[in-house]
């Protein structure tokens, strides 16, 4: 599963490594222009990031390809689901997180997106308001079910 607003970021950062497999590659070629062992150094260390970017793509095509795509904005908020927005508040210290459950390709700590697989995203699935979780032996109450972090 895959979140609707997350396929614009990832066809963004798609985007962004054609752009720059094509940059690396002109500059592969101007490197066999004008052989050198200095330039040969210089092509294995650009080959190799044509290779990290190559595995990005097609990682990226591969979540875009074989995911469903849920729209987050229809999901129920009677129960946490994936793509649920979760407010829930530490019982001991009362420190207050907000998290939005979405898959382990979208995770995203800054902006409080963590994965349904993580310990706190398995625990919190299918449960209500006012239901209790354990995570880490610390206990938190879920104080509100939203559709959508606003960022």
């Amino acid at each position: 599963m895959i979140a609707k607003k997350s396929i614009s970021k990832f066809k963004n950062k798609l985007d962004n490594l054609k752009i720059r497999k094509k940059e690396l590659v002109e500059e592969l070629e101007n490197n066999f222009s004008f052989f050198s062992e200095t330039n040969d150094n210089s092509s294995s260390v650009i080959k190799e990031d044509l290779n990290k970017i190559e595995l990005e793509i097609k990682n990226i095509f591969n979540i875009l390809n074989n995911n469903e795509i849920i729209d987050t904005s229809t999901i129920s908020t009677d129960i946490i689901n994936f793509g649920s927005v979760v407010t829930i508040m530490d019982l001991e210290t009362e420190k207050i997180f907000t998290y939005q459950l979405l898959s382990s390709d979208e995770i995203d700590i800054d902006n409080g997106i963590i994965s349904i697989n993580s310990p706190m995203g398995k625990n919190l699935l299918n449960k209500k308001i006012e239901d209790e979780i354990i995570v880490n032996d610390n206990d938190f109450e879920i104080i509100k079910i939203s559709k959508d972090l606003n960022y």
